[in-house]
């Protein structure tokens, strides 16, 4: 098992989607925030493109976290299988 300590937000976000880009059978996501924004829209896209892959993704939100992020911002992540 292998362990990194990671202080760079933006190396942090790109090897985490790199895992995502690589996942073959699913993706658990636990995160604090997610926003309507630049980094929030490449990690919907990257879950959506896995679930219509056929990989199981189940997206986990703090509700305080949430932000701006509107009813409609994953719905094509569920639509696609997510959840």
């Amino acid at each position: 098992m292998e362990f990194r300590v990671l202080d760079d937000p933006l190396r942090f976000y790109n090897l985490m989607l790199s895992d995502i880009a690589g996942a073959r059978d699913f993706i658990y996501l636990e995160t604090y925030k997610f926003a309507n924004d630049h980094m929030g829209v490449k990690f919907r896209d990257a879950l959506t493109l896995k679930a219509r892959q056929g990989v199981t993704v189940k997206l986990l939100i703090d509700s305080w976290g949430k932000g701006p992020v509107s009813d409609t911002f994953f719905i094509d992540l569920i639509r696609s299988g997510g959840r």
